[in-house]
């Protein structure tokens, strides 16, 4: 894609490419057209080609069974979410949450105690914006959902399962961002 040329044509109706054209040499990133300078078309094309991807940190709470971790370690990255070290006690939880990571991976229990009265001892503003619990036990779905979390995984987990979950989770943080960003530009036009 970013190395071969594309012609950009305005209603290329009858075939003739337009002054419009992009594209990548041996220099480095071309742009032709009138947008100014050269300086200001590489960047112009640049941020078209190349959008900023901020990950979105996620951090597990509890004991995680090795395979987990190891689905969580394949399917995170191609999500843009960076996985922090796991907080396995209540005070490592808490240190964890202090942080404010955006997806919160929960293992039903921690290592003293379980983990979701902590959660739910949470203030509102306090709990992450997506959340993710796991448990062995499929009874411990409806605590899940009573502390709001966005996905629930009985373990053992298939690595479908496990990615469907972070990615749904990502999408609620996008819509999230998407949300505030409108409301930001509402209260600037006024």
């Amino acid at each position: 894609r970013g190395d071969r040329l594309r012609e950009v044509t305005r209603g290329a109706r009858d075939g003739r490419p337009s002054r419009f054209s992009t594209g990548r040499n041996e220099a480095g990133p071309r742009c032709v057209g009138p947008w100014g300078t050269a300086g200001a078309q590489r960047s112009l094309l640049y941020s078209i080609e190349h959008p900023v991807r901020m990950p979105h940190r996620a951090v597990v709470l509890g004991e995680a069974p090795p395979e987990l971790v190891a689905l969580l370690d394949r399917c995170a990255p191609p999500l843009d979410v960076v996985l922090a070290p796991p907080a396995v006690d209540r005070e490592g939880a808490r240190r964890a949450l202090a942080e404010r990571p955006a997806i919160v991976i929960v293992m039903a229990s921690l290592a003293d105690g379980p983990a979701l009265p902590q959660m739910r001892a949470l203030p509102a503003e306090a709990r992450p914006e997506a959340l993710i619990v796991c448990s062995l036990r499929e009874g411990d779905a409806v605590g899940a959902f009573e502390v709001r979390a966005t996905d629930f995984l009985q373990l053992p987990a298939a690595a479908a399962r496990v990615a469907a979950a972070l990615a749904r989770a990502r999408q609620q943080l996008l819509q999230g961002e998407l949300l505030r960003a409108a409301d930001e530009l509402q209260r600037l036009l006024g």
